[in-house]
């Protein structure tokens, strides 16, 4: 991001905000591979906030094991031009829309006060994964992920 350059004044004034949020959610990644490896889990980190005077990003923390119930679509590498491949499962898209909600009650006036009102109930946030999900076999670099998925039980 730091040999990123924008075409308007805002957002380069914001770049150095937005590359502190990525170096932190980068340190939380890092930190959590250890403990993620010792306790057979994967971590899933959020968007980060500053909230007052510190950074702050949710984390998921799920077993590995439910990956081998349920095996995600292999790793793609991104191809030019694209930002992204899609998700790797509905369970990966799953997590994507609760940390999206999770930010998004970060960024509410005393995050975490009132927050069994703010958030959507699951049923709304699995469907709005599942529309997410739905998207990668178009995002593929292949025709590989929409067999794989179409193949799914």
């Amino acid at each position: 991001m730091q040999n990123l350059y924008f075409g308007d004044a805002p957002s380069m004034r914001d770049k150095p905000e937005w590359m502190r949020q990525d170096s932190v959610r980068t340190s939380v990644e890092q930190a959590l591979k250890k403990f993620d490896e010792e306790h057979h889990l994967t971590s899933f980190c959020g968007a980060v906030r500053r909230i007052d005077d510190h950074y702050v990003t949710p984390v998921i923390q799920i077993p590995n094991s439910l990956f081998l119930q349920y095996p995600p679509l292999e790793h793609q590498p991104l191809r030019k031009g694209n930002n992204q491949n899609g998700y790797r499962s509905l369970i990966h898209s799953d997590m994507a829309a609760v940390l999206h909600e999770a930010t998004e009650g970060l960024n509410k006036p005393e995050p975490g006060r009132f927050s069994h009102r703010g958030m959507r109930e699951a049923e709304e946030i699995l469907r709005i994964a599942a529309k997410n999900f739905m998207h990668t076999p178009g995002l593929s670099t292949n025709g590989t992920a929409c067999m794989t998925i179409s193949l799914l039980r």
